[in-house]
């Protein structure tokens, strides 16, 4: 039993949801407080608890419920359903196992989890990433493990602050990263893609993979990364549809 009866209400602060027709995904997602979570939510969001998560800290599992709730979000919007409680499982590498038909990709921050889905059949590949904006010291701190000088001066020259580059470009290959990661099916760093473009305009960065690492794994060797900025976090979006030839 709950210990209140609107432990759900606590929890979940708020939850939002639609499919976009231009670019043919479902999405959902929900602002969680970790600090009204309770494991007996998971029956009462109808998602399916895995043994595994027993061991893990309150906050893993309070992540872990928002992330498939805002998939189970944004399953619904793309007409999935199910009698039986929402069950997207984890793969050895902690990789999110989607009901036949689908691919998608959740991700998740200080209280913010977001999730978008696809009809496998209409979308080759998919990648969502939500990051809190980098203060200067930590983007200072992380600049060079996530982009070269170059990458950085083309989003400077577009009116970009430094701290804002570098979580815009961290967040961006954290997306890619998750896209092609069931292509590639290991490990691999962000030197493997560079930004060769930014259109303001439009939100959008160009990636470029390099040529052998492309080669090598049947990848695409240019890749389109969608933005949303906002006050405290960053929204980054890889559509395999949206690739630029």
């Amino acid at each position: 039993m709950d210990p209140t009866p609107d432990l759900r209400t606590k929890f979940l602060l708020t939850e939002d949801a639609g499919f976009n027709q231009e670019n043919k995904i479902g999405w959902g997602k929900c602002l969680f407080n970790q600090t009204h979570y309770f494991p007996s939510l998971f029956e009462t969001l109808d998602i399916h608890y895995p043994a595994g998560l027993s061991t893990s800290v309150n906050k893993r599992q309070a992540e872990f419920l928002a992330g498939r709730y805002a998939a189970k979000l944004a399953l619904a919007s793309c007409h999935y359903t199910t009698c039986e409680p929402l069950l997207i499982a984890a793969d050895q590498r902690r990789c999110p196992v989607w009901p036949r038909g689908y691919i998608g990709s959740i991700s998740h921050c200080e209280g913010h989890a977001i999730c978008v889905v696809a009809d496998e059949t209409e979308i080759h590949s998919l990648g969502v990433d939500i990051e809190p904006c980098f203060t200067e010291e930590t983007a200072n701190q992380v600049a060079n493990q996530v982009h070269t000088n170059q990458e950085l001066s083309l989003l400077l020259q577009s009116g970009f602050l430094a701290a804002t580059a570098t979580t815009l470009l961290f967040s961006a290959k954290e997306s890619l990263f998750k896209a092609i990661y069931p292509t590639v099916n290991s490990y691999f760093g962000f030197e493997s893609m560079s930004c060769i473009d930014v259109n303001k305009k439009k939100s959008t960065l160009t990636f470029a993979t390099c040529p052998d690492f492309a080669k090598l794994h049947s990848l695409n060797v240019l890749y389109q990364c969608q933005y949303q900025l906002h006050p405290q976090q960053v929204i980054t979006l890889v559509i395999g549809a949206r690739v630029v030839c």
